[in-house]
C-alpha cells in the first residue's frame, strides 16, 4: 500500500512537470506564430496597371447652415515601373543551364575507369538521386543505345 501511494506520488509531479512544459511550449508557439501574422505584403507585379480607388472629402458649404461632407471616389492609375536587375540575377543567366538526369548519369559512367561498369548504388550514391530515378533514367539511355547491361545492376557505356 505505501508502494502504491509513493509511485502515485511520483506520477503526479510527472505529470505536474509535464503540464508546465506543455504551458511553456504554447507560449514559445504563440510567440512564433505572431510575427508571421504581420508578413509584409509581397512585390507587386508591374503586369497590368489597376486603378486604386481613393476617398476625398469635398467640403460643401451652405449658407448659414452646418458644412456638408460629401465623398467623392478618386481613380489614381499606377504606373508601370521597369524592373531592376541586380548582379546576381545576370550572374544566374550567365551560367549553363544544368545537366538533365540522364546526362548526369551518362557523364559519371563515362568518367568511371571501371572496365567491368558501374553499378547503380554507384550511381545514386553519386548523384544523390532516389532509385526509381536511377532506373528511369537507365532505361532511357539504353533504349537510346548510350549504355548497356553488363550484369544485374551494372551498365556501361556503349
Amino acid at each position: 500500500m505505501a508502494n502504491l501511494k509513493s509511485d502515485l506520488a511520483a506520477v503526479t509531479r510527472t505529470l505536474k512537470q509535464l503540464t508546465k512544459k506543455t504551458e511553456q511550449l504554447g507560449k514559445q508557439v504563440d510567440k512564433l506564430s505572431k510575427p508571421k501574422a504581420a508578413k509584409k505584403p509581397k512585390a507587386k507585379k508591374a503586369v497590368k496597371a489597376k486603378a486604386k480607388r481613393r476617398v476625398v472629402a469635398k467640403k460643401r458649404v451652405a449658407p448659414k447652415k452646418k458644412v456638408a461632407i460629401k465623398k467623392k471616389v478618386v481613380r489614381k492609375k499606377k504606373v508601370a515601373t521597369k524592373k531592376k536587375v541586380t548582379p546576381q540575377k545576370k550572374a544566374a543567366a550567365r551560367r549553363a543551364p544544368k545537366k538533365s538526369a540522364s546526362e548526369a548519369i551518362l557523364s559519371i559512367m563515362m568518367q568511371s575507369k571501371s572496365k567491368k561498369g558501374v553499378a547503380t548504388a554507384l550511381l545514386q550514391k553519386k548523384t544523390g538521386f532516389n532509385n526509381q530515378k536511377i532506373r528511369d533514367n537507365i532505361y532511357k539511355l539504353t533504349k537510346r543505345r548510350k549504355i548497356k547491361r553488363v550484369g544485374r545492376g551494372v551498365y556501361t557505356v556503349v
